[in-house]
């Protein structure tokens, strides 16, 4: 038990001095990229609980297998078999509540994952503005019919989807290392701009800011999308006519804290261990030894004591010596041999000659383990019943 709590003790120190050196990763920059990166991060937690799930689906197996044995009684003594039965109840039981509770967190962070990802395709969308109509007089007159709106997209969206590459994540790692340390999603769009660009004179480009707006006049008047209030005002002057200017901006807020939300659900994951359910293997001996129920019918069957009923510090000395009896010291023989011989355990199967005794095979499923089970019952009940008639006569 000493040599196991050493390792544990070290494990965490390393998974410690690893979150504690692994480098924050940089912010992310484009809409593409921050809905890639929530993905990635809530990736690690749904990742996690499949594991658990399938760590689980396999003991609920082992279990039954166990259950054989006891109930077969061979090759191995019932009473090394009966202390992992024991155990096994109360890891299967832990594991269950983890993942129920794994389940309930990683749903909801899927949830404010998902409703900041569609605020990140509308940015995305947003990336080259809404459009950019153009007013043309065209050299005629001042009169503004809809023919001099030359150029008429507003409210044009950026159509591509997002590309594999260019999303600015390059060198990024998202892993559990990283996550303490994971910065909040960048909005990207905190303000919308009026654009404007003014040329006076097309044949001969001139700005707007000191000539008349006349017959020649072409003005641009755009809607576009940033971060942070700008103005361009003061740059109108001598370069009205070079490049659009943004002349106002006003704060918008696309998301409503939702990726602030979804950032601090993907957080707690990690925080208070939801998103991380511990499910361990029935074969795992340190963990076998670790509960309750595996010490006490230790206790019962293997040191003496069959009417305990609580487990004490002064029973330590007595549960390892019951431990090197049954499984080695240690428990060097647990996996190897001692589940070796459990998954070996011989059970009536049926056939199509007729029922046969054999061990079931590799990875047979539960279905098939609770037949083998129930046929145990059944050859137990013909016996008792022949027993009781071979009295009777």
């Amino acid at each position: 038990m000493l040599i196991r709590a050493f390792i544990t003790l070290a494990f965490l120190f390393a998974q410690k001095v690893a979150e504690t050196s692994a480098d924050a990763n940089k912010p992310c920059s484009t809409a593409c990229g921050c809905k890639k990166r929530l993905h990635a991060r809530l990736g690690l937690y749904t990742t996690k609980l499949k594991e658990a799930k399938q760590t689980n689906h396999q003991n609920l197996k082992e279990y039954n297998s166990l259950l054989l044995a006891a109930a077969v009684g061979s090759p191995l003594d019932t009473t090394i078999i009966l202390p992992i039965l024991a155990g096994s109840g109360e890891l299967i039981q832990q594991c269950n509540e983890q993942i129920s509770a794994a389940d309930k967190a990683v749903a909801a962070a899927t949830i404010k994952v998902g409703e900041a990802s569609g605020v990140y395709n509308v940015i995305h969308k947003l990336k080259d503005g809404m459009g950019k109509p153009m007013i043309n007089f065209g050299g005629g007159d001042l009169q503004l019919p809809a023919s001099k709106f030359t150029t008429n997209n507003l409210g044009k969206l950026y159509t591509d989807d997002c590309a594999s590459t260019a999303d600015g994540e390059t060198d990024v790692k998202t892993d559990l290392e990283h996550e303490p340390k994971e910065p909040e999603p960048t909005k990207l769009i905190t303000h919308a701009y009026l654009e404007a660009k003014c040329d006076s004179n097309p044949g001969a480009p001139a700005t707007c800011h000191n000539a008349a707006v006349d017959q020649d006049t072409q003005i641009t008047i755009g809607l576009g999308f940033g971060s942070g209030a700008k103005d361009e005002k003061s740059a109108w002057g001598a370069g009205s006519h070079t490049k659009m200017h943004k002349t106002a901006s006003t704060a918008v807020d696309f998301f409503s804290s939702n990726e602030t939300a979804a950032h601090q659900a993907l957080k707690a994951l990690a925080t208070d261990k939801t998103g991380l359910p511990a499910c361990h293997s029935l074969q795992d001996f340190g963990a076998m030894a670790e509960t309750r129920a595996f010490q006490l019918m230790l206790l019962k069957l293997a040191a003496g004591k069959p009417e305990a009923e609580k487990v004490g510090p002064d029973d330590r000395q007595d549960i390892d010596s019951a431990i090197t009896s049954s499984y080695g010291k240690s428990g060097a023989n647990y996996k190897d041999k001692i589940w070796d011989q459990i998954q070996k355990t011989e059970v009536p199967q049926g056939k199509q000659t007729g029922e046969k005794t054999a061990a079931l095979e590799k990875g047979a499923d539960i279905k098939l383990q609770t037949e083998a089970l129930t046929r145990l019952f059944a050859k137990e009940i013909k016996e008792k019943k022949a027993s009781k008639n071979h009295t009777k006569s």
